[in-house]
């Protein structure tokens, strides 16, 4: 299918490119559409295909929920584990946080630190879950809805005791 393109121009402009395409032994077309073509490729560089679409939870967490979505006494403690030991990393850090990593790891110790500190062996009081689910929600909102209700308990407990073993601040 061959498109047509129709540009205004003035006289003298024309001779200019008719001379040029003369000098390249082309026709006005070829050497306007070639011309064209070559500046376009400098100024916006082909794009290629992506291989994946990202979902807001990076590879090794998304491969952590289906893991634990098949059941076991670990699933979702072990994906909280997971959670937790990346969170400071860049792969868990907003894409809008206008911070550096370690800016990033300081706001986490900051605001998640005094929760988990009330954490015991049974995990965290109500009041506890609930001020780390706000938290997950605000922060991690895509991520939130992927742990069902009935498994919140299992999850936040693998984030305990990744803090517990300084696996994060």
């Amino acid at each position: 299918m061959v498109a047509r393109i129709n540009i205004r121009i003035n006289d003298s402009e024309k001779e200019i490119l008719e001379n040029a395409a003369a000098v390249r032994g082309l026709s006005l077309t070829d050497f306007l559409t070639q011309s064209a073509l070559e500046a376009s490729r400098e100024a916006a560089p082909v794009l290629r295909p992506v291989q994946g679409t990202f979902t807001g939870i990076p590879s090794f967490l998304n491969a952590s929920f289906r893991t634990a979505t098949q059941g076991g006494p670990l699933g979702y403690q072990n994906a909280g584990w997971q959670f937790a030991c990346g969170l400071t990393s860049v792969s868990l850090e907003p894409n809008d946080f206008e911070g550096g990593p370690g800016e990033w790891a300081e706001l986490v110790d900051q605001e998640l630190s005094p929760i988990l500190e009330e954490a015991s062996d049974d995990g965290l009081p109500p009041e506890g879950v609930k001020a780390f689910k706000a938290w997950m929600n605000f922060r991690y909102p895509v991520l939130a809805e992927k742990i069902p209700s009935r498994r919140w308990e299992q999850f936040i407990k693998g984030v305990v005791q990744a803090h517990w073993k300084r696996e994060i601040f």
